[in-house]
């Protein structure tokens, strides 16, 4: 066993015992720390130690072993995918760029979090309702499998706004930030979308068509009033290098929109459009890498 640094793979002798579709794994890019778990005893091939690497991708892996169980963590210096094959009687795990193992990546950001509430209304606070969202919309992502879905947040946690667009340059081929309106009145309503720059990645998919999309979706499954798309210098647009935009739901402080965001249907219906229309496009306009 060890981390062949001319293949770049890190590699252990399979003792029969494994199966690569019984190897879990754990992505915890926040950390950017890679976990494969796998079960059953393979102390014969593994033993706990940390080999170093000091690659341009990975700092150490360091290997935990024991007649129940094996971990494999992958320190990672950036945020990495990796491929898990099987030959000559070895198993072989290489660290990879996941733009050079997803074809199609969308990131997706919920605004605010932590220690930032956001806007807040009728019983409800935007940070919880744009998680929510994100949440599900991210499960229909990973259910596809064609589509590689990255969040800025799982939690109940405030990533910077550096945080949420380097996340989506680095490794997103589109972004978009969930957020949730309000207004001095009870009497707005409805949905609008933002974009800025183009940011047109070479396949013709623009900020703005992103943004044009994702209102129709909203709209056709929410039955929300048109807000239009807007174009406003929000931070999370102006640093985002890649096809970006901001989408408001609708507002926290009209009655109406706020009892459809705070319900389970709208907000099965909110992620469905974000995927919907993620789907389309990117079938329409594959990534350009």
């Amino acid at each position: 066993a060890g981390y062949d640094k001319d293949q770049g793979v890190f590699y252990f002798k399979n003792t029969g015992k494994v199966a690569l579709n019984a190897i879990s794994e754990q992505d915890d890019y926040y950390n950017l720390k890679y976990t494969f778990t796998i079960k059953g005893d393979l102390t014969g091939a593994l033993s706990t130690t940390s080999y170093t690497v000091n690659s341009d991708k990975l700092s150490t892996v360091d290997v935990k072993a024991s007649s129940a169980s094996t971990t494999l963590t992958f320190n990672e210096k950036r945020i990495l995918a990796y491929n898990v094959s099987e030959g000559s009687g070895y198993i072989y795990i290489q660290p990879v760029l996941p733009k050079e193992k997803y074809k199609k990546i969308i990131v997706l950001d919920a605004g605010h979090g932590g220690n930032d509430p956001g806007a807040s209304g009728m019983g409800l606070i935007e940070k919880n309702l744009t998680l929510d969202m994100l949440k599900k919309a991210k499960a229909l992502f990973d259910a596809d499998g064609t589509i590689k879905c990255y969040a800025t947040r799982t939690e109940d946690v405030y990533p910077s706004f550096d945080d949420r667009t380097n996340l989506g340059n680095e490794v997103g081929d589109a972004f978009i930030s969930i957020h949730i309106n309000a207004a001095q009145s009870s009497e707005p309503s409805g949905t609008e979308t933002y974009s800025l720059y183009p940011n047109d990645q070479g396949n013709g998919l623009t900020s703005y068509a992103l943004a044009n999309r994702l209102l129709k979706k909203l709209l056709t499954n929410l039955g929300t009033a048109d807000r239009k798309v807007k174009s406003e210098s929000w931070i999370v647009l102006r640093q985002s290098e890649i096809p970006a935009t901001l989408i408001e739901i609708g507002f926290i402080t009209n009655a109406s929109d706020a009892k459809l965001m705070g319900s389970e249907e709208g907000k099965d219906k909110t992620a469905k459009a974000i995927y919907e229309a993620v789907k389309e496009l990117f079938d329409e306009m594959p990534p350009v890498r």
